[in-house]
């Protein structure tokens, strides 16, 4: 019965064990297929066993071990490994052990882990795919302190950022400073995040142990190992259940165990960023200039992006993270004719033919995932608007729905008239924007409002409005929101002033009762004396949503001690098919002046050319100095691990005989329990500096391809050890030792 459980075809996989003549263990992996009845043999049984591969290898390891230092290395270590059997064997285990210090005139020496976690429910990168920027030490780093002590260079060019072991590019501020901010730019995945359902101190739970959570979903998503960071605690586990993250590690990568209150949020730990410091030789540091951040870095944090007019908000063609994307928005007749440039850190759109120079776009919309968040100082800009544009901010909320956040015209300041009347309307400086809700997405647009009629002819003064009303019949011929009237005015001295309003066009007749829009004053200081410069422009504070029809503009003027104010007609353009101009004559009565016409415009954003409009082209919507505050709950966590000696394993270990290289790069604390672990039959890569766990780094090895992993082929290996950076005379040095089995056909 022992037997027949023993070869149980339930079982997993177990190693047939034999020995040979000589007395040799060999052992071969074997799976039991079933038993069957032995014929005429009561009571006994034959055993089916599968070979996953039909080869013996031999039950105890083999291992060499050799030491390297100094020149030796340097030029490449050769050595010898013999496999005794007749098959090719595959190494179980490679260790390599950094012993003593290499010295920093030689390489790298110090190390600090980086600990960030992403703590977005949105993907980490920038708006056009790029990776995150990010300042991956949160401006905390006391570079100060190293500089004083030697070590560290004092213009920081020893300063590597490793990005689960490739070398990114960096790019500092603050250096020498107690406050130096290094950036790099970094691809996250969507935050990973659950609650620990019991409080813990600084030992319990402990090493080995498990960390229970109780959220609903459990550890689902997390991967089955890896670092998780609680408050400023980086924690390792090597295996999760549904509901803890078991065979935990406290105070990983240079953390402090710290007590966590219950139901604590926790989150996954993507990368493994390490800074590397202290190599007096160091120079020509990864930081290339189409790789930097487009943010004013000087002026930004994690939680504020600032894109100031030195840094500007696009460099198309570049690679530069965390710049604007370039969009066309416009869906008017219009806006084929839109152009968008950035001249001198500021973004001009301009209602003119695209050209090289000036290609077809007309707005800049930004990605946030870590949210523009809903406060009152969220979105400052500075921007200006000229005549008939628009400058439109829309935003995308947390559910993907785009609102507009503002719509802004060339006002300035409280009267509809200001900053026009004396020409072109300053930058409305500092401008705070205040969004509603949390918000993933802003697009600025540059918007030209399309013109119901046309203002064009021989301008001519005739007599205005004196002591009645006079009003221009116009003709819609589409549905359109009417959002301003523009027109040409003037008086001769005087303090009139003049009503305008919007009024259906009930009959053939005006009727002055029905109005459609509220009635605007303009003050007399508005109205120019002889002939306007510029036309004035009032804008409603809601736009008029107006079917297809007829209606009439009136104009009135206003009381005043003397003076005569005058709207300007034109005699032979016709502004509107069917339209005319009527004057009141008395209360309620109209004369018709059909071969006149007032020339005015009424305008909206949504609006369609009319038959005999034109396009008024050459005018501008610009904005520079985009501050943007991000939400600082959702902006990632950062733990600023402590400062380490380490060995920088920069080498690479060959089988002459087959051709096989590996390739390491891994810095490995100074321990005397430091271990890098290759095993090359399981490709794997396991550091461990004697006090953490070995938490797997794939990356600190190539080649991908794992075929190409070390094998021995049968008979004399000739290997080779190179690593150029090891220092010439002792301690420093290399132990090696590569264990495996002879294996048999």
């Amino acid at each position: 019965d022992t037997l027949k459980d023993v070869f149980s075809p339930f079982r997993d996989p177990v190693f047939l064990r034999v020995n040979d003549v000589d007395g040799n263990t060999r052992r071969m992996l074997v799976k039991s297929l079933g038993l069957t009845p032995w014929e005429t043999h009561t009571g006994s049984y034959v055993a089916s066993l599968e070979a996953m591969e039909p080869i013996w290898e031999s039950d105890s390891l083999t291992t060499d071990t050799v030491l390297m230092s100094g020149t030796v290395a340097s030029a490449g270590y050769n050595f010898t490994i013999t496999n005794d059997g007749n098959a090719m064997a595959v190494p179980e285990l490679i260790s390599l052990i950094g012993v003593g210090s290499k010295g920093h005139d030689a390489d790298f020496v110090r190390k600090r882990n980086v600990v960030i976690a992403w703590r977005s429910p949105l993907e980490g990168v920038d708006s056009l795919g790029l990776p995150y920027p990010i300042d991956i030490v949160d401006h905390e780093w006391n570079t100060q302190a190293e500089i004083g002590s030697a070590e560290l260079q004092i213009d920081g060019d020893d300063i590597r950022v490793l990005l689960d072991g490739v070398e990114i590019d960096r790019y500092l501020d603050d250096i020498n400073t107690t406050g130096t901010a290094v950036w790099s730019s970094i691809p996250f995945q969507p935050a990973k995040t659950a609650t620990i359902e019991s409080a813990t101190t600084g030992g319990s739970p402990a090493d080995g142990e498990s960390l229970a959570v109780d959220n609903p979903e459990g550890t689902a998503g997390f991967p089955d190992q890896g670092v998780i960071l609680i408050d400023t605690e980086a924690i390792y586990y090597g295996s999760r259940s549904p509901f803890s993250f078991d065979d935990i590690e406290r105070a990983y990568w240079g953390t402090t165990a710290a007590v966590h209150s219950i139901s604590t949020t926790l989150y996954w730990v993507e990368h493994e960023i390490v800074l590397l410091t202290d190599f007096t030789a160091a120079a020509n540091p990864l930081a290339r200039a189409d790789r930097e951040p487009m943010i004013d870095r000087t002026l930004s944090t994690n939680t504020r992006h600032v894109y100031s007019a030195a840094s500007g908000l696009i460099e198309p063609g570049s690679l530069r993270p965390g710049q604007w994307l370039r969009e066309l928005r416009g869906d008017n007749l219009a806006a084929a004719f839109m152009g968008l440039q950035e001249v001198t850190g500021e973004i001009i759109v301009q209602n003119t033919a695209p050209t090289g120079s000036r290609p077809h776009f007309d707005a800049t919309a930004l990605y946030v995932p870590c949210f523009l968040a809903a406060s009152a100082s969220a979105l400052v800009m500075d921007y200006n608007v000229q005549h008939n544009m628009n400058f439109e901010i829309l935003l995308v909320d947390e559910g993907g729905f785009e609102t507009r956040l503002t719509l802004e015209d060339v006002r300035q300041g409280s009267s509809p008239f200001a900053g026009y009347i004396a020409g072109e309307p300053a930058f409305n400086v500092g401008a705070t924007f205040t969004p509603t809700a949390r918000s993933s997405r802003i697009t600025l647009t540059g918007r030209n409002r399309i013109y119901t009629g046309r203002r064009e002819g021989t301008v001519q003064r005739t007599v205005g409005v004196v002591g009645d009303r006079q009003v221009q019949v116009f003709e819609l011929s589409s549905e359109v929101e009417i959002q301003s009237i523009c027109f040409d005015v003037t008086k001769t001295a005087g303090d009139r002033a003049m009503l305008i309003n919007i009024i259906a066009l009930l009959s053939g007749v005006p009727d002055a009762t029905e109005f459609l829009s509220q009635q605007f004053n303009i003050a007399t200081a508005d109205i120019p004396v002889g002939l306007p410069s510029a036309p004035i422009t009032v804008f409603f504070d809601n736009p008029i949503r107006m079917p297809s029809s007829g209606y009439a503009i009136l104009f009135q003027r206003t009381s005043g001690a003397s003076g005569i104010v005058q709207v300007i007609n034109t005699t032979n353009s016709s502004q509107y098919p069917g339209g005319t101009m009527f004057d009141e004559t008395a209360p309620d009565v109209w004369d018709e002046f059909p071969d006149r016409d007032i020339n005015f415009n009424v305008e909206g954003d949504d609006a369609q050319n009319q038959p005999d409009a034109d396009l008024e082209t050459g005018q501008q919507v610009l904005w520079r100095n985009v501050d943007v505050t991000l939400d600082s709950t959702l902006t990632p966590a950062f733990v600023l691990g402590s400062q380490e000696t380490m060995w920088f394993f920069q080498a690479t270990l060959e089988n002459l005989t087959t051709g096989q290289t590996l390739t390491l790069l891994y810095p490995l604390e100074v321990d005397a329990a430091s271990i890098l672990a290759l095993g090359a039959q399981a490709h794997t890569v396991f550091p461990s500096n004697g006090t953490e766990a070995a938490l797997p780094s794939l990356w600190a090895m190539e080649p991908d391809d794992l075929a190409l992993w070390l094998s021995l082929e049968p008979g004399a290996n000739a290997m080779r050890y190179t690593e150029p950076t090891i220092p010439s005379l002792t301690p420093g040095h290399v132990a090696l030792a590569l264990s495996y089995r002879d294996r048999w056909t």
